[in-house]
């Protein structure tokens, strides 16, 4: 019989996977890689959850604030809240400045097809734990 310690999917989500950074190309889906690398995680990471536990903490503050309980949410707020998700998803790259949260964001709002590419891949579980979620 198996026990519930060999089931560690924590493990991999927050371990991350390498990720080649590309540029958009006509002539192939996968995109031009630049050589430069990212550190992606699970959407199962502590990092990701956390921040996703904080989003919604926000839109229910923002939701509180409103006086016209008819009034809706600014988009923006569900903007900004969606890239502090995304952002919490890399965890180390190649570039020679430091992988803050703020880098993050700011690499992320200049190349949406890497904020899209990282919001896919983390929630593809096949990526990070094939078809057996064991270690």
């Amino acid at each position: 019989m198996a026990s519930f310690h060999d089931l560690n999917i924590a493990s991999k989500a927050n371990a991350g996977i390498e990720v080649a950074v590309v540029i958009p190309s006509a002539d192939t889906n996968e995109g031009i890689p630049t050589g430069d690398v990212l550190t992606v995680l699970s959407i199962f990471s502590e990092r990701f959850r956390k921040a996703e536990s904080e989003g919604y903490r926000r839109i229910r503050e923002s939701l509180k604030a409103t006086e016209d309980k008819d009034q809706k949410i600014s988009q923006s707020v569900y903007e900004e809240v969606a890239l502090d998700s995304i952002a919490q998803l890399v965890s180390d790259w190649s570039y020679d400045e430091p992988c803050t949260i703020e880098n993050v964001k700011e690499f992320l709002s200049a190349n949406p097809h890497m904020y899209d590419l990282i919001n896919r891949l983390a929630a593809d579980h096949a990526v990070f734990f094939g078809n057996a979620a064991t270690s």
